[in-house]
């Protein structure tokens, strides 16, 4: 676990390094475009065992958080065997949702950037629907910006009206 510092405040991050074996790559020895969302998953339950306690906190609230939303921007080849690093940083939350940015480099990638970046809404549930975060989630993210919408209606109804854009 990392804190990052925005706008003075700590954020929690988390960090995960994985090879990557021969599964999850095509017949040119490349990540296949469909497996980083795997990885995505592997980290942000990291972050969530470092940040809040993991998913047992969350099933002892009655929660769940569901996805909303994945962008995956691919900007370099991964490779078969190479160590790869994702890092997960939240970046903006709602009242039931959270964005959060994912950052995957390779040792190969060095100073170039992330070979792939992602970020992925969140919106937290309950038998009911769309409901505010746990107390130990809304610690954890208590330091991470708050959404803003300009602009917006207020109270327009749905579910995802607390989805970041």
């Amino acid at each position: 676990m990392t804190h990052d510092q925005t706008a003075g405040a700590a954020v929690v991050e988390a960090v995960i390094s994985r090879r990557v074996p021969p599964r999850h790559c095509d017949a040119q020895g490349m990540l296949h475009a469909s497996r980083p969302a795997e990885y995505l998953e592997d980290a942000f339950l990291a972050w969530l065992d470092e940040a809040c306690g993991g998913y047992p906190a969350l099933r002892a609230a009655a929660v769940d958080l569901v996805i909303a939303e994945t962008t995956i921007t691919y900007r370099r080849p991964i490779r078969l065997d190479e160590q790869l690093t994702v890092r997960v940083t939240p970046v903006e939350r709602g009242t039931t949702s959270l964005r959060v940015r994912f950052d995957l480099h390779t040792a190969g990638s060095g100073s170039g950037g992330p070979c792939v970046t992602a970020t992925t809404t969140y919106v937290c549930v309950a038998a009911s629907g769309p409901t505010t975060f746990p107390p130990p989630l809304a610690r954890a993210l208590g330091n991470v910006p708050e959404r803003t919408r300009p602009n917006a209606p207020a109270n327009s109804g749905g579910p995802c009206d607390e989805t970041p854009h």
